[in-house]
């Protein structure tokens, strides 16, 4: 009997990555009982349409519908409805930034499997997620590349047992090299030009100033029990290698393959089995050696905010993340230079400290976000940077 599978934010990078996965090689595994993206209602058909998608699902529609079938329907509540129905076993969560918490949170509590490629739920919401996870016997697959390595290293589990520390790596994005005066002129067209990756536009940024690893070392202890000061990122620009496992005998191990989503995503859709053979894997993957380099915190500002945020805990993550979504499109908007986001972040972590409470629950974390978002913005836009 096919597993019933739902793909958010199916016409990103990831999403369609998953869905090519899906129609080439996982037809007889599952049937696809929802799409939904946030405003691409075109693409989310022809989607459907490979899939034959019982239902799509767009949060925010830009445009009118002219088909009604798959069925159609819009608004977050339809979304809720999805990853809680009792048809869905697999829910691929590749929406970005916070926007996916609620999702991942309510696919939890449904007892449902949560292929997880969006950071910002376990970043900001971490805790509760997990606590929701063990108490309705849901289960979390990471897909992000590097936490989807550590799983597999420690074979398929979170267990961190037999571990003294972890490392991730980071390609250094398309500045590698470069002083930090040098990328006051930067330009969104530059910065989103990623030697490695084929990636949205906020993850495009964020590895560009190298947030992407810092909110991957919190995500990282979080998900597998590690304190930040175990977790370490170096720079690999070819990117082959993900992670590497460190265990307490002295011995190290690491997962290796080309910079593709879809090892990471082929793996979730075929776990707990082998995933899916691939005649073209591993013939390049050792090609050239690797380039190991350690990481400047001084050159990387976000990165190192974010390893202090993850440090302190509690809503401090929360504010990290929702302060830097808000630079980021500030930057992309061309209000702001490259150079101004880690200023926009680190002051709404000071301006917010008072505004964290001791205990943080679901509804905590949605208002520390949106207060953060207002301050990061207020500053922007009363140039306070």
């Amino acid at each position: 009997m096919k597993k019933g599978i739902a793909v958010l934010g199916a016409t990103g990078s990831i999403g369609k990555q998953t869905i090519e996965l899906l129609n080439s090689k996982f037809q007889a595994k599952y049937k696809t009982i929802g799409l939904a993206s946030n405003s691409n209602t075109e693409d989310l058909m022809d989607h459907a349409t490979k899939l034959n998608a019982e239902k799509i699902i767009v949060a925010n529609p830009k445009q009118g519908i002219k088909k009604t079938n798959p069925e159609f329907s819009y608004g977050k509540e339809e979304i809720a409805k999805l990853v809680s129905s009792d048809s869905v076993d697999l829910v691929v969560m590749a929406i970005p930034g916070t926007a996916a918490i609620e999702a991942t949170y309510l696919a939890l509590k449904n007892g449902k499997t949560v292929a997880l490629a969006n950071k910002e739920s376990i970043v900001a919401a971490g805790e509760k997620i997990l606590e929701t996870e063990k108490k309705y016997g849901g289960q979390i697959i990471p897909i992000d590349s590097e936490h989807n390595s550590i799983f597999r290293l420690l074979n398929n589990s979170r267990n961190n047992q037999n571990v003294s520390r972890l490392t991730i790596t980071a390609s250094g994005g398309p500045f590698l090299g470069k002083k930090i005066s040098d990328l006051k002129k930067v330009t969104p067209k530059e910065a989103l030009n990623h030697p490695s990756w084929s990636m949205g536009k906020l993850v495009s940024i964020n590895s560009a100033t190298l947030m992407n690893k810092g909110l991957e070392i919190i995500e990282a202890s979080i998900l597998f029990d590690m304190p930040i000061n175990k977790i370490d990122a170096v720079i690999h620009p070819e990117s082959k290698i993900h992670a590497m496992v460190h265990w307490k005998d002295g011995s190290s191990s690491m997962l290796v393959n080309p910079p593709s989503m879809s090892y990471a995503i082929n793996h979730a859709l075929s776990y707990p089995d082998q995933p899916v053979q691939d005649s073209n894997t591993l013939e390049t993957s050792f090609d050239g050696g690797f380039k190991l380099q350690k990481l400047n915190e001084n050159l990387y500002p976000c990165y190192k905010l974010a390893r202090e945020a993850g440090t302190k805990g509690n809503g401090h993550p929360i504010v990290l993340n929702a302060s830097n979504e808000v630079a980021v499109s500030n930057f992309l908007e061309g209000k702001i230079s490259f150079n101004k986001i880690p200023k926009v972040i680190e002051k709404t972590l000071i301006g917010m400290e008072f505004e964290i409470p001791e205990k943080i629950d679901i509804k905590d974390v949605l208002y520390i976000d949106t207060q953060s978002r207002i301050f990061a913005s207020n500053l922007i836009k009363m140039r306070k940077i």
